[in-house]
């Protein structure tokens, strides 16, 4: 049967099928935002079915801050146990490091917290067990939709449902082959960009690099992170490719770039090195007929700030509030409106700040600038982290003006 999305001339194979499972909701993708999703909509007696193609949970190349808006999302979704069994690490805040200039920024009260993905991936798997949730192992392969149904299959099994949640990462199948039909648009792209990831052991790392901050170093052709943890601290590097000074596998690279940022010789990785790219997707419509995307699958722009996991669980709760509160009463077309504007609304500020930093990133004169700043006007510095995770308002505007004052200097000098 050909892989073809949206074929109004293969409704009458649909309605021929034999169903494995007919549902109300199809997750695809058993990650962070999958299982998330999954287990909330079973909790609330809704009829829902995951679709994963690993038994194994997948160590991801990914960041491992989870900041507060997804602490506190964990928490209204009933999932704050999960993250508790893990003990993660509490995180005081940021600290960005520009050669001899050390800028540091606070969370303040709300607490956001280090984790080691693969085991909160563990931890959500053992809870979706637990409450038995439907789960059918192997690649999703064959993904079409009627007017009323959406239809999911594997090579073992075939699901019907009314609704198809799209959470399948960063380079999205569902998003490629719903859109496979779609003219593409030419536009603007940021510079590529990539990631890689690994571990070093804790004690390893010397005592004057261990603290509760997610420490960032900016140099001119990357930056380094290293977020704590009790035994293994999380290393990951983004880059742009054109901008690499040498060339080299990306173990030579990594190697390279620890010994050079950290100043010592790194110890042996605990976790596979580990690569993604290109970072920057393209963002697709919230939802498509009755497919909605969800995190990383509905499109990226930059891992610089952090985010993915908060922004995920963001819209894992947008979904919960509006199918478990109107999906009786909304058209498909009215939840899809409704999901757009929620993720707009609350995605709108992360969106600015992370296209902005990036622009700064490209000229090291004005990121050294901005970080001296940053160092000299700390309390400045902790309201833009707290901004940074609120929804777009006047108070913006403060922070904005502040903003405009930081490239004064630079602009005089130009001048």
């Amino acid at each position: 049967m050909r892989n073809e999305p949206f074929s109004k001339d293969n409704q009458h194979i649909m309605q021929n099928m034999d169903f494995d499972e007919d549902v109300d909701y199809v997750v695809l993708g058993g990650g962070l935002a999958g299982l998330s999703l999954a287990i909330s909509l079973h909790q609330k007696g809704a009829r829902v079915c995951l679709f994963e193609r690993s038994k194994e949970p997948n160590d991801k190349p990914c960041g491992e801050g989870l900041m507060p808006p997804g602490v506190q999302a964990l928490e209204t979704l009933g999932l704050s146990s999960c993250l508790a069994n893990i003990e993660p690490t509490r995180l005081q805040g940021i600290r960005y490091i520009h050669g001899q200039t050390i800028a540091t920024g606070h969370f303040g009260l709300e607490p956001a917290y280090a984790i080691r993905r693969i085991k909160f991936d563990k931890a959500l798997r053992q809870k979706a067990h637990a409450i038995q949730l439907p789960i059918f192992w192997g690649r999703a392969r064959f993904i079409k939709q009627t007017s009323e149904h959406i239809y999911v299959s594997n090579h073992q099994s075939c699901v019907r449902g009314r609704f198809l949640f799209a959470c399948d990462g960063l380079h999205s199948q569902t998003r490629q082959q719903v859109l496979s039909k779609e003219k593409k648009k030419k536009r603007a792209r940021l510079a590529q960009r990539f990631g890689m990831r690994c571990h070093l052991p804790t004690e390893s790392i010397p005592k004057h690099l261990q603290n509760n901050y997610v420490q960032i170093w900016l140099a001119d052709e990357y930056e380094l992170y290293m977020t704590p943890g009790k035994e293994e601290t999380g290393c990951a590097i983004l880059l742009e490719q054109d901008r690499l000074k040498h060339e080299g596998s990306p173990d030579i690279q990594v190697d390279r770039i620890l010994k050079e940022t950290l100043g010592f010789e790194p110890a042996a990785l605990t976790s596979k090195l580990k690569t993604t790219g290109a970072l920057e997707q393209p963002h697709t419509p919230a939802a498509i007929g009755r497919v909605f995307f969800v995190g990383d699958a509905a499109g990226y722009v930059d891992a610089l700030t952090g985010e993915g996991m908060s922004l995920a669980l963001g819209d894992v709760q947008d979904l919960i509030d509006i199918f478990m509160t109107a999906a009786n009463t909304y058209s498909p077309e009215q939840c899809a409106t409704n999901y757009h504007q929620r993720r707009k609304a609350r995605q709108a500020t992360h969106q600015i700040f992370t296209k902005t930093l990036l622009k700064v990133k490209r000229h090291p004169r004005l990121m050294s600038h901005v970080v001296q700043t940053l160092a000299r006007h700390p309390t400045q510095f902790d309201q833009l982290i707290s901004l940074s995770h609120e929804p777009l308002s006047i108070k913006h505007l403060k922070a904005l003006s502040f903003g405009l004052n930081l490239l004064r200097p630079i602009k005089s000098h130009q001048e």
